[in-house]
C-alpha cells in the first residue's frame, strides 16, 4: 500500500515512466502482466486526474500543449489496451522490456549531451 502511495504521487507529479514502474510493482508482487496492464490502467486515470485537477485550478496550464498531451495519452491507452488484449503474455512481457530498457539508454543518452 505504501509503495502504491508512492508510485501514485510519483505518477500524478512527474509520470515518466510510471506504467513501467507500475507493471513493475505488481508483477513483483504476483499478478499477471495482463492484470498488472489493466490495474496500472486504473491507477493511472485516478492519479492523472487528481492531477490534472491541482494544475488546472493553479491557471498555469497551456491548454493547446495539455491537449496535445490528452490526445497522445487517447491513442497510446487505446493501443496498449489493444495489445494487451491480443498479444501473447510472453509477448508483452518482452515489448514492456524492450520499451523500458530502450527509453532508459535514450534518456541516458540524451542526458550526456
Amino acid at each position: 500500500l505504501a509503495g502504491t502511495a508512492l508510485i501514485s504521487v510519483y505518477g500524478g507529479y512527474f509520470g515518466g515512466g510510471v506504467g513501467f514502474i507500475i507493471i513493475a510493482a505488481l508483477t513483483l508482487a504476483g499478478a499477471t502482466t495482463r492484470a498488472a496492464g489493466a490495474t496500472k490502467n486504473v491507477m493511472a486515470a485516478g492519479f492523472n486526474a487528481t492531477a490534472i485537477l491541482a494544475y488546472g485550478l493553479s491557471g498555469e496550464v497551456d491548454s493547446g500543449k495539455a491537449a496535445a498531451v490528452a490526445l497522445g495519452a487517447l491513442a497510446g491507452g487505446f493501443s496498449g489496451g489493444w495489445m494487451q488484449r491480443s498479444l501473447p503474455e510472453i509477448l508483452l512481457r518482452r515489448i514492456i522490456l524492450a520499451l523500458g530498457l530502450g527509453l532508459t539508454a535514450w534518456l541516458l543518452l540524451r542526458s550526456r549531451s
